[in-house]
């Protein structure tokens, strides 16, 4: 039997499966394949909680050779017209001088994730993964000490053209780099009817985001940046596919091919243990408390007597001037 075949006879027969326990993540193999279920040992790796990755860049005379997989993800798109309202490009990839200008870039992941408390594969709607917390809890699992502001819509100047838009600028050393991207929920019947993106396996779900700009006239060197992740439930936890592609026109293959040789597993391992915790930790009835207390809050500002309140402003500044300032 095929490593393949071997993993779709577990994953496709539920009753089969549940004698395979889910566990924490123990680590992340760098797959030789882009389709990771051809893996010799795909399915040791994955019930022992391991992740298996494949990273791989193409351009020049290669650009042609591109997966199916990854052609999929770029046409894929929640837009009716992607060109007009999003300012991206359609790129024939048979055509090699039109192809040959892009440098694409695939990155696809497959891991067993453990159950969690409260959340199931259907919680990971657009709107909840446009959250705050959410959003800057992906960012920082793999380095907490970065400097991450996600955007909230209507403050500092931001009106997201989309709905379901999450906007995030992270701060590094020397520069700051924004994205922002819109999701949407991909119909399940159409992925699974896809054998390329699905790989034969029934999915429960499918979230896509695809990059999106304020200004879709400006242009930079990015000309497709989308991800598509599919997830598939089980009694004791889920199944758990990423497939993230970008078409860029200024980097070069070689640094992103010599990338997993240079990732610090380690950094890796607790980047995936924290949004672990943080998934089964989630609990909605703190959600609920939390947001009857900044009702509260709101309810008590509005209601007090504008002459009361300044009556407080004015005693503040009296008392800072005698030097006895005390905020009453």
């Amino acid at each position: 039997m095929s490593p393949k075949n071997a993993v779709l006879k577990i994953v496709n027969n539920e009753v089969e499966f549940q004698g395979i326990p889910f566990r924490p993540t123990q680590g992340h193999i760098w797959a030789d394949h882009f389709n990771l279920l051809d893996e010799p040992n795909a399915l040791k790796e994955l019930t022992e909680g391991n992740v298996l990755n494949h990273v791989k860049a193409v351009s020049g005379s290669e650009i042609c050779k591109l997966p199916t997989t990854a052609r999929c993800v770029i046409e894929m798109t929640g837009f009716k017209d992607e060109t007009k309202e999003n300012g991206v490009p359609k790129i024939n990839f048979d055509n090699k001088s039109e192809a040959s200008n892009y440098t694409v870039v695939m990155t696809k992941m497959i891991t067993f994730r453990e159950k969690w408390k409260y959340l199931t594969v259907h919680s990971f709607t657009p709107e909840f993964v446009c959250r705050q917390d959410y959003a800057r809890m992906v960012v920082n699992c793999l380095d907490p000490s970065l400097d991450v502001k996600v955007w909230i819509p209507g403050k500092d100047g931001w009106v997201p053209k989309n709905e379901f838009t999450e906007r995030i600028t992270v701060k590094h050393t020397i520069r700051k780099v924004t994205n922002q991207g819109r999701y949407v929920q991909m119909d399940i019947d159409m992925i699974n009817a896809n054998d390329a993106i699905s790989e034969g396996i029934k999915w429960d779900t499918a979230l896509l985001r695809e990059r999106t700009k304020q200004n879709i006239e400006k242009k930079d060197s990015v000309a497709v940046m989308k991800k598509l992740v599919l997830r598939k439930a089980f009694k004791n936890g889920c199944l758990e596919m990423q497939i993230d592609v970008v078409a860029d026109r200024t980097i070069y293959s070689w640094m992103v091919n010599n990338a997993p040789g240079i990732v610090d597993q380690e950094k890796v391992k607790d980047g995936a243990e924290r949004l672990r915790r943080w998934l089964s930790d989630w609990d909605p009835s703190k959600e609920c408390n939390l947001k009857q207390e900044k009702e509260n809050a709101e309810r008590t500002r509005d209601s007090k007597d504008p002459l009361e309140e300044k009556y407080h402003k004015i005693r503040y500044m009296v008392n800072s001037v005698f030097g006895k300032a005390k905020d009453t």
